[in-house]
């Protein structure tokens, strides 16, 4: 059962995605705070309706026995229930809501879509192994597929096996629920409390490692220009904060130094309702944009340029086009050109087109870890030393790989030819 939540809610988490620009959130910002809380909303619900279908075997199992008897132990049959299902929640959740979602990512987002898309490739325009009209209906299912069936081009290729962006509102939603979940079980007295707790422990240790990989190695780099995100996530965060104040208030009703389970629900919103106001109100994380202050406006695109490799220059599409097709009507104005001349567009991962030879050895070699501390370091010493094997004169040139043409969307633009006319 924790196997199959943990994929249901990484189908889900995709469905969000997909929909999130349809709804009209074009600006990043917005669409990620719309991810992060729809996300959080439906795998929460997902995941409690998954939790609730444990309880009914159990309350079954009783007759007579209701889940407010369970809740205040009025007997040893409700504490064998409680004990009960406090273990099927544990067993959903480990290792299938805490482990598997994390270990199925690279393997649904990385591996089998890299083999999936490789086969196609090479099927339709290396082997032609079948039909023309059969090699035309799998070729929908190849990402940037062209209308020819002759070539697939550079550019298609790469956007075809291009690994999925740092996605944070999905990462930040599994950090409040799988918490909220853990603290839940503070309000069973069962053996499998403790364990859950030792499990969280875990999950949290393997979480920072994994996620250093991940972000780092796998992920495709993304963008997050303003704090919004984080501000939401931070005021989501109290909701775990709150059921650790419920349970306390809940085991205080337990030892009758309060007088009414209705103090769970007070101790709950109150709990909540403090930690929102305390951040908003001391904290202030909406007033990022009265501390900003905008440094060296005088100072001069070439020294600005120095110190990046993006510009308003080569991020802005039309500027580039614009460049490529009528140099005429840009001369003398600054290009977005990479180190060899060509007109270039900037597009994160592919930073190498705007440094020679030198700068992009020193990038590489400036990059690596050397604290022992960090377990950047040790992936480092691995990937260099397994690169020493596959790739070895890579390894001592230590170089990007070259400048492609051809490329369009996000790339180096080849000069137009000119088309002989019709007789």
């Amino acid at each position: 059962v924790g196997m199959a939540l943990g994929n249901i809610n990484m189908l889900l988490c995709i469905n969000i995605w997909l929909s999130a620009f349809g709804l009209g959130f074009h600006r990043k910002d917005r669409m990620d705070r719309l991810i992060f809380v729809a996300n959080t909303m439906l795998t929460l619900l997902n995941t409690v309706f998954n939790i609730s279908m444990t309880m009914f075997p159990v309350l079954q199992s009783e007759p007579g026995l209701n889940f407010s008897d369970v809740l205040q132990m009025a007997s040893l049959e409700a504490l064998g229930a409680q004990h009960n299902i406090a273990q099927n929640i544990y067993l959903i959740q480990v290792p299938g809501g805490l482990f598997i979602g994390y270990v199925m990512i690279p393997i649904m987002a990385g591996i089998v879509p890299f083999l999936w898309n490789s086969f196609l490739m090479y099927l339709i325009y290396v082997w032609a192994a079948l039909p023309a009209p059969l090699l035309k209906l799998l070729k929908p299912f190849l990402p940037w597929a062209p209308e020819s069936m002759e070539v697939y081009p550079t550019r298609n290729a790469e956007k075809g096996l291009e690994p999925m962006e740092v996605g944070l509102p999905w990462d930040y939603a599994n950090n409040i629920i799988i918490p909220s979940v853990s603290f839940s079980m503070l309000f069973f007295c069962s053996s499998s409390v403790w364990k859950m707790c030792a499990a969280t422990f875990w999950w949290s240790v393997f979480v920072y490692c994994y996620y250093r990989f991940i972000h780092l190695r796998f992920n495709k780099v993304a963008q997050y220009t303003t704090p919004y995100l984080d501000v939401t996530v931070t005021i989501a965060w109290g909701l775990p904060l709150s059921i650790l104040a419920a349970a306390s208030a809940y085991w205080g009703v337990r030892a009758a130094r309060l007088p009414s389970y209705w103090c769970v629900l007070a101790a709950f919103f109150a709990s909540f309702a403090l930690w929102v106001f305390g951040y908003i109100g001391l904290v202030r994380p909406y007033s990022f944009k009265e501390d900003m202050e905008e440094k060296d406006k005088n100072m001069p695109y070439e020294a600005a340029q120095a110190n990046t490799i993006y510009s308003w220059f080569n991020c802005n599409p039309i500027f580039v086009l614009k460049c490529h097709f009528c140099p005429d009507l840009v001369k003398g104005h600054v290009q977005p050109a990479s180190k060899d001349g060509k007109v270039c567009i900037y597009e994160p991962g592919k930073d190498y087109w705007f440094m020679d030879d030198e700068q992009r050895k020193k990038v590489r070699l400036g990059t690596l870890q050397n604290d022992w501390f960090e377990i950047e370091t040790y992936l480092d010493y691995l990937m260099r030393f397994l690169e020493s094997i596959i790739c070895p004169k890579r390894m001592e040139e230590a170089m990007a790989p070259p400048l492609e043409e051809g490329f369009i969307d996000g790339a180096v633009l080849e000069e137009p030819k000119e088309v002989e006319p019709s007789t």
